[in-house]
């Protein structure tokens, strides 16, 4: 699963994404983007075509602060899911400066988001179905204790707690056939 990852995305040869950087896994539709929001960092990320979400797919924003999982609409996207990060007490980052440009991963690598403690890592998420997961990184890379995973792909969106080194899947829904 995509947690033996999270130490390898935030490794320090790892690139790090700002805001106005896309980060595309390759030979897909998936893509992600950091935003600002409430002045805290996230990456948003989502089915596109053409450069514009797919209507009907779900879309996902995780910080350090809260993971959010939308339904893209034709003109706006509704919450389907929102929770808060817990209480974390991890050293302060850098916000980064903003940035352009589109950084291409291929499954087994990732970014780190700049302005927070997110690791963005591509993997096959279940047999079959490669796309990119975002996790709060803590020692040794593993996701931190009780927080959010999220995960996107062509099939599905995702949300995990972590818990005792154990995930716990507490929203799931599938994409729309495309």
């Amino acid at each position: 699963m995509a947690l033996a990852l999270a130490a390898g995305a935030g490794a320090s040869s790892t690139p790090t994404v700002s805001e106005g950087q896309t980060v595309h896994l390759s030979g897909s539709d998936v893509y992600c983007q950091v935003i600002i929001v409430s002045g805290s960092n996230y990456v948003s990320c989502a089915l596109e075509q053409s450069g514009i979400g797919v209507v009907d797919s779900y879309t996902f924003a995780l910080g350090d602060k809260a993971v959010v999982v939308g339904e893209v609409g034709s003109t706006t996207t509704q919450t389907m899911f929102m929770e808060q990060q817990p209480a974390l007490k991890l050293a302060s980052v850098s916000p980064g400066h903003a940035k352009s440009g589109t950084v291409t991963v291929k499954l087994g690598h990732g970014v780190s988001i700049a302005g927070t403690h997110v690791v963005l890592g591509a993997a096959d998420l279940v047999k079959g179905e490669p796309g990119l997961f975002a996790g709060i990184s803590g020692a040794g890379g593993n996701p931190v204790d009780g927080s959010y995973v999220a995960e996107i792909s062509a099939k599905r969106v995702a949300v995990t707690r972590w818990s005792g080194g154990k995930a716990k899947v507490v929203f799931q829904k599938l994409q729309p056939k495309g």
